[in-house]
């Protein structure tokens, strides 16, 4: 039931040329890595059936379903086990014995809180009168494959999803920014939105950390 319900999150974001498949399997290797193992149907009538792809990585925020919440339509927050597809940036999660899907909404995942925002999601890594604010941008990076689906190197695996992260101030005007995290970066970016914090912020160190962006929001 797991792999059905990964495949069909999976399905949606797939560029590739399978149209259905028989399911996903997300582990960890021996060398203790992520990675993702995707079985599907071959459709291009050439070599197998079905074609076993394994990528490094995931497209998941975590790998299994964890209790969080979502807020309803009717504005009703649930309690739900939730599981978070970074590449569609769409929501699952198991009410009244179904699964659901949900995007636009508020959620929470863990002790991840996440807001929706201008048509993305982001993790609010400090709320205050000024958010900070964390993106997760999830690429699939495939090797080049033959005609019959077949990888054309035999070594590692067939590709890899990437995910990186950059950071964003959203401001009492709705304002939405990024920046890096170094001083001049933020500073930049405060300057003219956020004069309270922008005081705090100079005379912070010149290259920061999450953490840091945090302890002197704090203080």
């Amino acid at each position: 039931m797991k792999n059905l319900i990964l495949f069909c999150l999976f399905c949606s974001i797939s560029q590739s040329i399978f149209a259905q498949g028989f399911g996903v399997i997300i582990r960890k290797n021996e060398k203790g890595e992520r990675e993702t193992q995707i079985t599907s149907k071959n459709t291009t009538h050439i070599g197998p059936e079905s074609i076993t792809r394994t990528y490094k990585g995931s497209f998941l925020f975590i790998d299994s379903f964890v209790m969080g919440a979502v807020k309803l339509l009717n504005t009703k927050v649930v309690i739900a086990p939730i599981l978070y597809n970074l590449k569609t940036e769409k929501i699952s999660a198991q009410i009244d014995g179904k699964v659901e899907e949900f995007y636009d909404t508020y959620f929470s995942v863990g002790r991840h809180k996440f807001s929706y925002i201008n048509g993305h999601y982001y993790e609010v890594v400090k709320d205050r009168k000024t958010k900070f604010l964390k993106r997760y941008d999830c690429k699939l990076v495939e090797k080049p494959h033959g005609d019959d689906g077949a990888m054309e190197s035999n070594e590692g695996n067939d590709g890899e999803f990437v995910t990186t992260t950059s950071y964003y101030f959203y401001f009492e005007n709705k304002k939405l920014k990024d920046f890096k995290l170094t001083k001049k970066s933020i500073l930049n970016v405060l300057k003219e939105n956020d004069q309270s914090l922008f005081e705090k912020f100079n005379t912070a160190p010149d290259n920061l950390t999450e953490a840091d962006v945090v302890k002197v929001i704090e203080n």
